[in-house]
């Protein structure tokens, strides 16, 4: 069966396939320039209420502090963050795979060694780690680092902290389809280390790299919404003064990323919670797309890998019985069998 016909699979591709291109469409509508505001709700002619407004009919999710509805944030920045969070994720495996096979040729007690390195990895906070190394380049030394500089700086760090457990996972995974014993046939035939694994194992593990690539978008997604908390946003920060007198500075995401969203109103969700919940309900919905398209995957790899198991042994079976028949076998075995004659 073709993973594409299971209903898990395409409830998940079709939420966030309509999310992340549907971003895309809306932000072509809509654009910037023109973005729907509300600064003040009037009764009468009366001004009853300023920005930030809860949810009313003219902003079904509500407005933040300068009147921009929250639609409009949230609808426009779905295809950063999802976006984001899917380069995130295929750096980490594509750079992880490299290393790992790199580290399946090494020697049994080196690769044990590199594996023991890595370990500590599995069990690091990695928010801590991106976040030690990206607070400095986003927040604190911005005087002395270009934009770019510091975008480059905050993705390679969540790219690189996430390398090591890919790369031993990469490593163990080939490490154990080396001991199939068509693999073991393929090396008595002479096939060199190199050509097996090109022809033989990545085609195997492509399903299971697929599943990885799922898991490591929702540790991503997961990732940028903490660093939004912590005020770190990937595209960048700026501080607005509101009230000059009480010296009320409010950070301010460059773009409207979801989790800078999060981070920028985190102080004031007990006040004005729409400012948070919209934006997280984006992150809901995009990482319960993907564990659905994960889930899909692992039960369609696990029925394929268990049907091909049954088959094989079908056939076994069969072959034996043909090879073992009645018929064709000798006295001699049926001695053997059933110690008669």
């Amino acid at each position: 069966m073709n993973i594409f016909r299971k209903p898990l699979f395409l409830a998940g591709l079709l939420t966030l396939s309509v999310m992340f291109l549907g971003s895309f469409v809306y932000s072509w509508i809509v654009p910037e320039s023109e973005k729907p505001i509300v600064t003040a709700l009037y009764e009468k002619g009366v001004m009853i209420k300023s920005a930030p407004l809860p949810p009313h009919d003219n902003a079904v999710f509500g407005t933040d502090r300068f009147g921009v509805t929250m639609w409009h944030k949230t609808a426009d920045g779905a295809k950063y963050t999802i976006g984001l969070a899917l380069f995130l994720a295929g750096g980490r495996m594509i750079i992880g795979i490299v290393i790992g096979m790199a580290l399946s040729f090494l020697p049994g007690k080196m690769l044990l060694i590199m594996k023991k390195a890595f370990e500590a990895f599995f069990y690091a906070p990695s928010t801590l780690i991106v976040y030690m190394v990206a607070y400095p380049a986003l927040i604190v030394f911005t005087w002395a680092i270009t934009k770019n500089e510091q975008l480059f700086a905050a993705l390679a760090v969540i790219i690189l902290v996430a390398i090591p457990p890919v790369a031993i996972n990469t490593a163990n995974e080939i490490s154990h389809a080396l001991r199939f014993e068509f693999i073991t046939s393929v090396k008595t035939l002479g096939g060199s280390r190199l050509y097996i694994l090109r022809r033989h194992i990545l085609p195997f593990l492509w399903p299971k790299f697929a599943i990885f690539f799922g898991q490591q978008t929702v540790a991503v997604l997961l990732l940028l919404a903490h660093l939004g908390v912590l005020k770190v946003f990937i595209g960048g920060i700026d501080y607005v003064t509101l009230e000059p007198m009480d010296n009320q500075v409010l950070p301010v995401a460059m773009m409207n990323e979801w989790a800078s969203m999060i981070g920028s109103s985190f102080q004031n969700f007990r006040t004005y919670p729409w400012l948070i919940l919209t934006p997280l309900t984006g992150f809901a919905l995009a990482i319960v797309a993907v564990n659905l398209m994960v889930e899909a995957a692992k039960e369609h790899y696990l029925d394929k890998g268990r049907s091909s198991g049954t088959n094989r042994r079908k056939k076994q079976k069969t072959l034996n019985e043909d090879t073992i028949s009645p018929d064709s076998v000798s006295p001699f075995h049926r001695l053997k069998k059933t110690g008669t004659e």
